[in-house]
């Protein structure tokens, strides 16, 4: 914002929850179950996160890979880490190379093997495989996509099985 009262008008409608946010997840699907509910409808969850209440809608969008799945998220509350929390811990389908909450190490098959094996391009450690793709304030007719990051062409993420 350049004024600190557009400033101010930002905050509040972040605050009265007016602001949409969309992010755009790689999530590890299940080996070990039938993923079909995972992939049909939106999936909600109304999980608390550290002892707050939080709400998200997981909508999928296509697998890409084995047992990946790309997914958007709608955030219904804005609760720290809240989507790789209910991602993991609701879903049993953690953020592709979360290495907070997903599995240790984050066995995703071939995509992490060709980058961190023989590939020429190593992933930053603290970078996992959830992007904040959309925001909408209509109120301030503020609307705008964020493309996905760069380096998830290398996880071939952006091209459909």
């Amino acid at each position: 914002a350049k004024t600190n009262d557009m400033h101010a008008r930002l905050v509040t409608s972040f605050f009265l929850r007016r602001a949409k946010k969309v992010y755009t997840a790689a999530l590890v699907l299940p080996d070990d179950r039938n993923d079909d509910d995972l992939t049909k409808d939106a999936i909600h969850v109304d999980d608390p996160v550290q002892n707050h209440p939080a709400s998200s809608t997981f909508r999928f969008v296509r697998r890409t890979g084995e047992r990946i799945g790309i997914f958007k998220v709608d955030l219904n509350t804005g609760r720290k880490h809240q989507v790789r929390i209910h991602a993991a811990e609701a879903l049993g389908a953690p953020v592709m190379l979360d290495i907070t909450y997903g599995p240790k190490p984050c066995d995703v098959g071939d995509s992490i093997r060709k980058i961190n094996g023989d590939g020429d391009r190593a992933i930053d450690p603290r970078w996992f495989c959830l992007h904040a793709s959309e925001l909408s304030i209509p109120e301030h007719r503020v609307d705008v996509e964020a493309a996905l990051p760069a380096w998830w062409d290398t996880l071939d993420l952006t091209r459909a099985e």
